[in-house]
């Protein structure tokens, strides 16, 4: 819910929508009710797919799944859909790096330069390092993930992957 006050928002949010249930109900309601042919539906729909947004909201994973099922079903195969749920499993808690690293070519070969999907396989690449078992193959991700975020920054469209480098630039100084 919007209001001219994000903070009013909020309250009518958790106010009326007090369970996890009744958050699902009202996503799937919504979700379904949303015609992507038009923009501001399409817009509406982006910001109710944002996985950390969803993270927050839903601590019970097969809800998630479930939302992202029910946009499948209104969006088809899409790229955004796909990201987004990526970008999900790398930030709950234990979350499947493998599904995410298969939904992010899903929308790479969707959308093959979209800067928003190469920046999530960059993050990816380093959570993939810093779960590695050995230096050898730590090394190995992050390189790839450097590799990916120094081409977008030489687009300088955005701040994240300057984000991205650095933080991997954190992680090989710790070790």
């Amino acid at each position: 819910y919007r209001a001219r006050h994000p903070i009013i928002a909020e309250l009518v949010f958790n106010g009326i929508l007090d369970s996890q249930e009744s958050r699902f109900d009202r996503y799937i309601r919504c979700l379904s009710g949303l015609n992507p042919m038009f923009s501001s539906d399409r817009a509406i729909l982006r910001d109710l797919l944002r996985a950390r947004d969803l993270v927050e909201l839903f601590p019970n994973h097969d809800l998630v799944v479930r939302i992202y099922d029910a946009a499948r079903n209104v969006l088809g195969k899409d790229s955004y859909v796909l990201q987004q749920n990526a970008v999900y499993e790398m930030h709950r808690s234990n979350g499947n790096l493998r599904k995410a690293s298969e939904l992010l070519q899903e929308a790479r070969e969707l959308v093959p330069n979209d800067t928003s999907v190469l920046h999530s396989q960059s993050e990816l690449a380093m959570r993939f390092g810093d779960q590695a078992k050995t230096p050898l193959e730590r090394q190995k991700h992050w390189a790839e993930a450097e590799k990916i975020a120094n081409g977008l920054k030489k687009l300088k469209l955005d701040a994240y992957p300057f984000h991205t480098a650095a933080n991997i630039g954190l992680r090989k100084l710790k070790l």
